[in-house]
């Protein structure tokens, strides 16, 4: 496990159990004046090792947590949850009032019973947009997908997928629905208000 903090200590924790706290050590052996900044830089051996902390972690079921603290005091919390099968499309949208020819990001997640994303999801989708906007693009982050973005087909890469929704210059509402083989369908409604 790589953890890039800026606290003074990080403490990992495994289903309860505490992996031990560690802390950056500055200056490493050989910087002068700041984070990798050497005397006498060695190119062919970069290193960020100064920049984050590591822990060898077998492989558990359950909740990992990340425990950030400056000066005693717990400034940052982070964790990761195993998730179960897929159960549900969970659909959220960044704005749901659009001016005329505004543009709307829907995310789409692959969610388990407990409505933890699930990471080794790579479910078929089908976006559907009706009324008052139209679909712009589609995409989900995986370097290797070729579809083009402006299908309305796309997979899911590590459960997640992301459409772009492009609002009409009349007033109304749209709907986009997103569609899976085996999990229902889930979407979101987004205002659309008129203009010039």
């Amino acid at each position: 496990m790589i953890v890039y903090s800026n606290c003074d200590t990080v403490e990992l924790v495994l289903n309860g159990k505490s992996l031990g706290a560690k802390a950056l050590a500055f200056p490493r052996e050989g910087t002068k004046g700041g984070w990798n900044t050497y005397e006498r830089p060695d190119r062919n051996n970069p290193t960020t090792a100064d920049l984050h902390l590591s822990w060898d972690v077998a492989y558990a079921p359950g909740k990992l947590q990340v425990i950030g603290r400056r000066q005693g005091a717990v400034v940052a919390q982070q964790e990761l949850v195993t998730a179960g099968d897929a159960r549900a499309l969970k659909v959220s949208v960044d704005n749901k009032a659009l001016a005329p020819d505004g543009v709307a990001h829907v995310d789409v997640a692959v969610v388990d019973a407990n409505g933890n994303v699930v990471p080794d999801a790579s479910t078929p989708l089908t976006f559907e947009v009706t009324g008052a906007a139209r679909l712009l693009a589609t995409d989900n982050g995986d370097p290797a997908d070729h579809v083009l973005f402006q299908s309305r087909d796309r997979n899911t890469f590590h459960g997640l997928a992301l459409g772009l929704v492009r609002a009409g210059r009349e007033a109304g509402t749209a709907k986009v629905t997103v569609h899976a083989a085996g999990l229902p369908d889930a979407g979101v409604v987004i205002e659309v208000r008129g203009g010039p």
